[in-house]
């Protein structure tokens, strides 16, 4: 019974056959796909023991018995339904897990104009950080999109140029994903994750003081 149902909705261990198998999976019902408590789940697969698995031919005892067509045929339209819904079901819930929500305008209102430096002073860190600002809240996303634009037009005509296409995507973070906290910290990098900006300055300015106090003292004792 195990080897049966483990091998109804398809067998194989190419890559090429699991696509094909897939495409051909029915759609699952979006309101079974919404239900999220994997306790209702196994009642489901409960239900689906007594009322498709364990019926005819399948008797009460231990004895072996001989499939009917018929049999094998609900076997493995259920079996396909299960497949396609529990995919889905997880399909859901790692999109649920993996996706940030970031405001894409976070800090931008504070955005007035090209920031313009001061002619008598030399350009610091703080300028830096303003034009870094200005640029993402004005050029950054339509850049993106344009090499996304260039990308997929690219893919769509090398895709059929070969036989097996395929595209490694390096994963990394990007100012997407890490924008709120790049804006909370002033765009600043710390060591430790979790130090914010504030303390960073305080931490800062607590050593050059420290410094000082020291060099007093060894003017003092000189």
């Amino acid at each position: 019974m195990h080897w049966f149902w483990d091998d109804a909705a398809g067998i194989g261990d190419s890559p090429e056959a699991a696509i094909t198998a897939a495409l051909a999976l029915p759609s699952a019902d979006p309101r079974q796909v919404a239900i999220r408590d994997e306790n209702v789940w196994i009642d489901e697969s409960f239900e689906l023991a007594k009322a498709v698995v364990y019926q005819t031919p399948i008797g009460p005892d231990s004895g072996s018995f001989p499939l009917t067509d018929a049999y094998r045929s609900v076997a493995v339209k259920v079996a396909k339904e299960r497949v396609a819904l529990a995919g889905a079901r997880l399909a859901l819930l790692l999109n649920a897990a993996l996706t940030v929500s970031v405001d894409p305008r976070l800090g931008c209102g504070a955005v007035n104009g090209i920031p313009t430096s001061d002619p008598g002073e030399p350009d610091n860190i703080d300028f830096a950080k303003k034009r870094l600002l200005y640029y993402r809240c004005t050029f950054y996303e339509d850049e993106i999109a344009k090499v996304l634009a260039d990308a997929q037009r690219w893919v769509a005509v090398r895709a059929p140029q070969v036989s097996r296409p395929a595209i490694v995507l390096d994963i990394d973070k990007t100012s997407l994903s890490n924008w709120p906290g790049i804006f909370s910290g002033r765009l600043c990098l710390y060591p430790q994750r979790n130090l914010r900006f504030s303390e960073g300055w305080r931490s800062l300015r607590r050593s050059r003081l420290a410094a000082k106090r020291s060099r007093s003292g060894n003017r003092a004792d000189a």
